[in-house]
């Protein structure tokens, strides 16, 4: 299944991306501002959007990122 979207997201001490809805990280980092960058990078491989979540347990859009429909 094609990727909807790249997720951004803070969990367990580390930034994390993922495909929207999967559970496999596809990269971790302990800088917000690489995992950004990598999670950019993938979604315009993809041709999709990227949504970054900000740090925290009920996590949404933030600043700069793509909102989700």
């Amino acid at each position: 299944m094609p990727a909807e979207s790249i997720e951004t997201y803070w969990e367990a001490g580390q930034w994390l991306n993922r495909i929207k809805g999967k559970d496999k990280v596809i990269s971790s980092c302990g800088s917000r501002n690489v995992a950004i960058e990598l999670g950019q990078l993938v979604a315009k491989h993809h041709g999709v959007k990227h949504v970054i979540r900000r740090q925290g347990e009920n996590p949404g859009p933030t600043y700069g990122s793509i909102p989700e429909d």
